[in-house]
């Protein structure tokens, strides 16, 4: 979640402030810290973003507040299936490659 925060925070001035970053989160099939996110996005008023979950994964009380803050525009809402892993633990996904170094002969 720092990561979310981190990135979506306009003081950092990574891109400059014209810019927007899209974030799709995909949280854990366990996570249960629903009250925090609720309290993230009710004190970082600009925070926008993607979450992608399965309907199956979170509590009703949870799915009502995440309805909320997706019609008011602050999430958008992706389908997660059940079971199958985020892109980055796929075991088909192939290795990131190494970083080059630039040489000035």
């Amino acid at each position: 979640m720092a990561l979310v925060l981190g990135l979506a925070k306009p003081s950092l001035g990574l891109f400059g402030s014209n810019h927007k970053i899209t974030i799709l989160w995909i949280p854990a099939e366990s996570f249960d810290k629903w009250n925090e996110l609720d309290e993230i996005l009710e004190n970082y008023k600009d925070l926008r973003f993607t979450i992608a979950v399965a309907p199956e994964d979170v509590p009703a009380d949870a799915a009502k507040k995440l309805s909320a803050w997706s019609a008011a525009g602050r999430l958008e809402l992706a389908l997660r299936l059940p079971g199958i892993p985020s892109c980055r633990s796929s075991p088909r996904t192939p290795p990131l490659p190494a970083r080059r170094t630039s040489s000035t002969g």
